[in-house]
């Protein structure tokens, strides 16, 4: 007998004919195996490029889960009787500190309540 792949019909111990390797109403094939050495090679370099590729992605998405900030998901809650700035860009210390003496100038509104917002692209850093 010559060379057959895997998943052929072959016969037991006892010399029965092993049961079929196929769906006896759809006549589907149980196991594919590839039987050129090139099918093969697809199918190990897809096999070696998703073990590669799956945990990197995975790691990249943990990493992503895992940064969640206290300064994404704040929200700005409206109160009444206060009015409020708003304050947008790149904000360093240097512009913050400026931005607040230029806004607090004229010490009137000292006198009242008001809330400064400031949206930025980054996280602050700690000064």
């Amino acid at each position: 007998m010559g060379h057959r792949p895997w998943g052929h019909q072959g016969r037991s111990r006892a010399g029965r004919t092993a049961p079929s390797t196929t769906h006896a109403p759809l006549n589907i094939p149980q196991d594919i195996v590839p039987s050129s050495f090139l099918s093969r090679m697809v199918v190990l370099c897809t096999i070696f490029f998703f073990l590669c590729c799956i945990p990197y992605q995975v790691g990249k998405l943990v990493e992503a889960i895992s940064s969640k900030s206290a300064y994404r998901t704040a929200a700005f809650r409206p109160v009444r009787n206060t009015e409020h700035a708003v304050l947008l860009g790149t904000i360093t210390y240097p512009v913050l500190a400026s931005f607040v003496e230029q806004f607090l100038h004229g010490n009137e509104r000292l006198e009242h309540n008001f809330r400064l917002v400031i949206l930025s692209p980054t996280e602050p850093d700690p000064w």
